[in-house]
Order: structure tokens, then sequence, then C-alpha cells
């Protein structure tokens, strides 16, 4: 499996490939304003209050005049669970690229927590909870994935992030914990200091930048980079290539 991203990328170039629908969602949309004609290109919904979410669902009851006009084309959704909000499960069957941002609790009580099939290049941040009941919090399925974990994000049960080259991203001044991921290609750490205390088996190549520290507790596959200003602290690792700060092991 080869990566389809440049590797070893700047911490700028990860972040502008890993938000860049982050700065399309920020623009007002009124799908009721739309022509029926219009081609969207991305739909934004907020949510806040408790009910589940099927994404494709919502995706077809925002565009109500497709059964008597012609057809619209929609090529992304664009999701934010609000801080305040507790989700009952979201879930898409791959029809549609999507970006979720998680600020608040998505719990499923009947199955995974964050279910994105399909084949499409979906994007996750989580700065909140999420939950399965299953023992899988998170699956993203096919499609080349990245992962941004917030410094308070966290996970109630397995992240999987399924066929495709994937990339999980920790980052945030205040640092965090992540509890592994399986089916994870890159490991990038932006900022903060990060402890792992899951293992990231299928990490091929991953960073460390500067002003990021990672202790790992557990085990990390493949090689990781500790550029300059970076700092690592070591479990078991496949290859280490130190530029920037090596601790003691602390696992």
């Amino acid at each position: 499996m080869s990566s389809t991203i440049p590797y070893l990328p700047s911490l700028g170039s990860l972040l502008a490939y890993g938000t860049r629908s982050l700065a399309e969602a920020v623009a007002p949309r009124p799908p009721s304003a739309a022509p029926v004609s219009a081609n969207f290109t991305s739909i934004s919904v907020t949510l806040n209050n408790g009910a589940g979410l099927d994404i494709d669902n919502v995706s077809q009851l925002i565009s109500p005049y497709a059964k008597t006009g012609p057809r619209t084309s929609l090529r992304g959704i664009e999701i934010i669970n609000s801080p305040t909000a507790t989700t009952q499960g979201l879930s898409s069957s791959g029809q549609n690229p999507v970006w979720l941002e998680n600020q608040g609790l998505i719990e499923n009580k009947k199955g995974t927590g964050v279910k994105l099939a399909g084949n499409q290049a979906d994007e996750v941040v989580n700065a909140g909870l999420i939950k399965g009941s299953n023992g899988i919090a998170l699956d993203m399925s096919g499609g080349d994935d990245l992962l941004i974990v917030r410094g308070s994000g966290g996970f109630d049960g397995a992240v999987d992030g399924g066929s495709g080259t994937n990339q999980v991203l920790l980052d945030s001044a205040k640092g965090g914990t992540f509890d592994g991921a399986s089916q994870m290609q890159h490991l990038w750490v932006g900022s903060g200091t990060w402890t792992l205390t899951g293992p990231v088996p299928a990490n091929q190549k991953g960073e460390v930048y500067a002003d990021a520290t990672l202790i790992n507790k557990s085990r990390i596959g493949g090689e990781m980079h500790i550029r300059p200003g970076g700092t690592y602290a070591g479990g078991t690792i496949g290859s280490l290539n130190v530029a920037g700060t090596l601790l003691p092991d602390r696992s």
C-alpha cells in the first residue's frame, strides 16, 4: 500500500489539506434560496439536539425539489455536532464525502458511534466524545480518510480507518491522550504533548513536528521522524529518525 500524499509534508501543508473543507464550511449556504437547477458543492448541517442522523437521508431532504425538477448534484456534506449536542449515532452509506466536526457527544446505543461507509475521502475532527455500544466508536471504511483529534477529543470504543491510505493528526496546544487506531497509515503530531496509550500498528511513515511531543506508551508500526523542535519518548516502534529531542522511555 503506497501513500497518496507527499512524504513528510510540512505542518502547514498538512493542515491546509486537512481543513480545506473547514474554510468552505464558514460561508453561509441557504439551500432554500437555491434555484432548482443548482449544483450544491457542499451542504452544512449543525446539530443541537439528541436525534440520530442518517447523513444520506439528510442530503435528500435538503434538496426537496429534485423530485419534480432537474436533479441536483450534492458533492459534499459538512456536519457540526455542537458542544451542547448529544446525537444518538451518525451514519453514511458513502454516497457523498463527509466532513464532520464533533464538539459534543455522539453516542450510538445500538451499534457503531460514527460509521462512514463507502469509498469517499471523509474527514472527522473530534474535539468531543464519540461512543459506540458494539466496541467501535469510529469506522471510516473505504477511501483515503483523515482523522484530526483535538485535545479534549476522545473515543469510547475502537477507531478503524478502514481501507485506503488514512491519516490521523493529533493537534492541540494543550495536548491530550490518544488510545490508538487500526488501519491508519500516517500518524502526525502537530502541536502539544500527546500520550499514545494504544497501538497504531499500520503506520508507515509519521512525524512529530516542532513544538510537539509524543509519549509512546504503546506500539507504533513503520517509521517515525522527530523534526527539530519535536520531542519523543519511546515505547515500541518500527524505526525512529530523530532530529529533535529523544527522552528516556516512559512506557
